[in-house]
C-alpha cells in the first residue's frame, strides 16, 4: 500500500510540473505589442496573438513587405509584448 501511495505521489508531481512548464511557455499580449517596429511599419494589426504589419526592407529601398509574427514564438522573458522589431528584410522579429 505504501508503494502505491509513493507511486501516486510521484505521478502527481510529474503531472504538476508538466502543467507549470506548459503555462510558462505560452504568452498572450492583451494589446498590440510595442517596440521599435511601430515607428517603422504601417498597417499594424494584432489578432489572436499574431502581429501583422507592412514593414520596410533595406534592399531594395522603399519596398515594403507584409510580415506576420506569432508571439508564441517570442517566449523569452516577461517583456515579449514590448520588444518587437524588424530585421533587414522587413520581417517582424522578437528582441
Amino acid at each position: 500500500m505504501i508503494v502505491f501511495i509513493i507511486i501516486l505521489v510521484f505521478v502527481f508531481i510529474l503531472i504538476y510540473t508538466n502543467i507549470l512548464n506548459d503555462l510558462e511557455k505560452f504568452i498572450s499580449c492583451d494589446k498590440i505589442p510595442s517596440g521599435p517596429y511601430k515607428n517603422k511599419c504601417t498597417n499594424i494589426h494584432y489578432s489572436d496573438n499574431i502581429l501583422y504589419a507592412l514593414c520596410p526592407k533595406q534592399e531594395p529601398e522603399n519596398f515594403f513587405k507584409l510580415s506576420k509574427l506569432d508571439l508564441v514564438d517570442c517566449v523569452n522573458d516577461l517583456n515579449d509584448c514590448d520588444s518587437i522589431n524588424i530585421d533587414w528584410d522587413g520581417n517582424l522579429i522578437c528582441e
